[in-house]
């Protein structure tokens, strides 16, 4: 069991994030997620081969559930992890960046994060669900969907002021994707508190 200790320790710790927290140690996080699981799988196969030489009777049943745990799920959060670390990289700018007043915002590497946060969702909820289920149509009240919404906040020319709903599910995510990509710039307003609100919004976002 205590295979798993330094995993549990991972999870387990509150992310101490704040706005001054850096892109690259967002990243740092997801490294040493990926290192630690890497570890757990190397730990695991040296469990299977010293049963296998020491003629353990359970070795070949332990193998197969090993390898099942390794493919199933180790590997997929190893190539997780290490997807996202690299698209945050070692970038020393803060996670709720904010362009220079009036400025816009730079979307950075977000397709990397999108793919690695999505692998993540997909090991942890395997097939349930249904991706094609649903329509684009606005979750408050079914009207059509327009631009006001999480999509600005992979625009250019948008500040997350002008951005609404930003308390919801979706927006939390768009906003936590862009604050951790590599290059990711959250535009600026006239609005001398917009700067404040976006570094809050970011951080809380991120952590969740």
């Amino acid at each position: 069991l205590n295979v798993f200790t330094s995993f549990g320790d991972i999870v387990s710790k509150v992310l101490g994030f704040s706005t001054e927290t850096k892109k690259s140690d967002v990243g740092a996080y997801f490294k040493t997620v990926q290192d630690t699981i890497q570890g757990t799988k190397d730990k695991l196969n040296k469990i299977v081969t010293d049963m296998k030489s020491e003629g353990n009777p359970n070795a070949a049943e332990t193998e197969t559930a090993v390898n099942k745990l390794i493919s199933e799920t180790l590997d997929k959060i190893i190539d997780v992890a290490k997807t996202v670390s690299e698209a945050i990289g070692d970038a020393s700018d803060p996670i709720g960046n904010v362009a220079v007043q009036n400025n816009g915002g730079v979307v950075g590497d977000v397709d990397k994060l999108v793919k690695g946060i999505k692998s993540i969702v997909d090991v942890v909820l395997k097939d349930v669900g249904n991706p094609e289920v649903g329509d684009v149509n606005k979750a408050e009240d079914g009207s059509a969907g327009n631009n006001d919404g999480v999509g600005k906040l992979f625009a250019s020319d948008n500040a997350v002021a002008a951005v609404n709903n930003a308390k919801d599910a979706v927006m939390a995510g768009g906003i936590a994707l862009r604050s951790m990509a590599k290059g990711g710039k959250f535009a600026n307003s006239s609005d001398a508190d917009v700067a404040a609100a976006v570094k809050g919004a970011a951080v809380s976002a991120v952590i969740k």
